[in-house]
């Protein structure tokens, strides 16, 4: 239903992983958890509220806790550079998206 639609976003997302710098202005994990919060409740909006289970397999078949606050701050408490939490983000954020091609 919302497939094309889905593949665009992943695409500026896709974008967003080469360029960084270009959306937040400085490699800063704190304006991209910002920057994503905007764009997850843009996408809730567009195509209706995410299932959370999606959410959840997303960051645990990537190694990160389920838990209730951003995992950006797992990341960093792990030793991630600013640089590989943000790609981090951004490719779990794009599997989360993907999925819902697939529901």
């Amino acid at each position: 239903m919302h497939a094309d639609s889905i593949r665009q976003l992943v695409a500026c997302l896709e974008s967003f992983r080469e360029r960084p710098a270009m959306y937040l202005g400085k490699i800063d994990v704190e304006c991209a958890d910002q920057w994503l919060s905007g764009f997850e409740l843009a996408v809730n909006v567009l195509l209706g509220r995410d299932d959370l289970n999606v959410r959840q397999r997303a960051l645990t078949s990537r190694g990160w806790s389920w838990s209730a606050r951003r995992p950006s701050a797992e990341m960093v408490e792990r030793g991630l550079s600013p640089a590989a939490v943000i790609d981090e983000l951004l490719l779990i954020e794009c599997e989360v998206l993907r999925q819902r091609i697939v529901a």
